[in-house]
């Protein structure tokens, strides 16, 4: 992500970071602490429920961004999971599908192996990784839209990060209120994320029985859509 924000040429990109009152602490310095923190997590909300995690709400890390007081005046908003990385060029190519009249996309990451030849693959081979091809991957972990969209348009109500279907709820919601809107598949983009291994930790522990903050979120996603008629 750092890589990409000094790359781009095409826009200003701001790199914001909400987070919890304990984490704070270890924020980049070229990235923007929000001044508004995360309090509720999963931990907060279901104490009781497996696996035992503090994962964060989306309307919350949203939120925060909106009403903190020390954002610059923004556009367009880009949500990327933690564990997504950027191409190099990720913010032009962003900046260019703005400009051919897309006003809210979802892109599609790739999957890339964990090491090569047995030796792990870390920060410092990021040129080896932006040639590399990898996997098409289903899931949807990086949407674009408007500002304008957010709260007047959708709010993401109880949906936390980590468990199904909160990306898919989402980029729901970005084309039901945008006006020219586009899921850019792997396929279609080749090259602009990707993602080290493929491990689905939210998966289920038991074939057909998925974890309890598994079953919440799609509880959460199904109110959300119905609020919307979806």
């Amino acid at each position: 992500m750092r890589r990409a924000t000094q790359f781009s040429n095409k826009s200003i990109v701001t790199v914001y970071v909400a987070a919890y009152e304990q984490d704070r602490y270890i924020v980049p310095e070229d990235m923007v602490l929000l001044s508004i923190p995360l309090v509720r997590s999963t931990a907060s909300e279901y104490p009781n429920k497996t696996p035992k995690k503090a994962l964060p709400y989306a309307d919350d890390l949203l939120k925060s961004l909106y009403d903190s007081n020390n954002t610059k005046p923004f556009d367009y908003v880009i949500f990327t999971n933690s564990d997504i990385a950027l191409q190099d060029d990720f913010y032009d190519r962003v900046a260019d599908l703005i400009a051919e009249g897309y006003d809210g996309f979802a892109v599609n990451r790739r999957t890339l192996p964990m090491e090569v030849n047995g030796i792990p693959l870390t920060g410092n081979d990021l040129d080896l990784m932006y040639n590399m091809t990898g996997e098409k991957h289903s899931g949807t972990d990086c949407i674009i839209f408007k500002k304008d969209l957010y709260p007047a348009k959708f709010r993401l109500g109880n949906l936390f990060l980590g468990f199904p279907p909160v990306g898919s709820v989402f980029r729901d919601l970005v084309q039901l209120h945008s006006e020219t809107f586009h899921w850019f598949k792997t396929m279609d983009t080749h090259k602009m994320t990707f993602h080290l291994g493929n491990e689905r930790l939210w998966k289920d522990d038991v074939k057909g029985q998925r974890k309890e903050l598994h079953r919440e979120n799609v509880k959460n996603g199904a109110s959300v859509r119905g609020k919307y008629g979806q």
